[in-house]
């Protein structure tokens, strides 16, 4: 136990020591956004729509140029077919954003990766975020954690009310590429009660 404890911490402290270094500002898509206010932000940060409705969207920003054994980098490739830097994906529900999941990939540079992500555990710190679970990949080829954290809105005296959900995993997607893949996930149920 005290070795999972020291774990954390270093895991914390390594990830809040860098400097922001990221595609996007995420804490400005905040969940409970309407559908025309998240288009509207998703325009000014130049990303390309792959569908947009009332219920869902996906939007794509920049192509990662992947480190492979092949020298074609996309051209004449479908933009669908292309790997993104980031892409964002969110579910509405009665006209409000509820949740939120993006997918940055970025090189084999820790620095970047770290820094990258050191908004959203900013985030979390200043929301007052606890952990709730560590969840660890049980295919012993995959060396994937994931870490889940809760956000009690109800008790911030703000309109938002319940329990935000903030999942953060970091993955390797595939083992032809030199790419790694930090996934976000952002979830209030008070703005969908089912």
């Amino acid at each position: 136990m005290q070795q999972m404890r020291t774990f954390c911490l270093i895991f914390f402290v390594t990830l809040l020591s860098n400097v922001v270094f990221a595609d996007i500002d995420f804490t400005q898509y905040s969940l409970g956004m309407s559908p025309k206010q998240v288009q509207e932000l998703l325009i000014e940060d130049k990303f390309i729509f792959l569908n947009f409705s009332d219920n869902k969207f996906t939007a794509r920003k920049k192509v990662v140029n992947q480190q492979t054994k092949f020298e074609n980098h996309g051209e004449g490739k479908e933009f669908t077919e292309i790997l993104p830097s980031t892409e964002i994906k969110g579910v509405f529900c009665d006209k409000k954003l509820y949740r939120l999941t993006i997918y940055s990939y970025y090189m084999k540079n820790m620095e970047d990766l770290l820094s990258g992500r050191k908004s959203v555990y900013a985030y979390i710190n200043s929301n007052k975020g606890i952990l709730e679970k560590i969840n660890i990949s049980q295919n012993k080829d995959e060396p994937n954690v994931g870490l889940v954290f809760l956000i009690d809105r109800s008790s911030s005296g703000s309109s938002v009310k319940g329990e935000e959900r903030v999942k953060i995993v970091l993955s390797k997607p595939n083992k032809e590429t030199d790419l790694l893949l930090m996934k976000y996930g952002f979830e209030n149920k008070w703005f969908c009660p089912e």
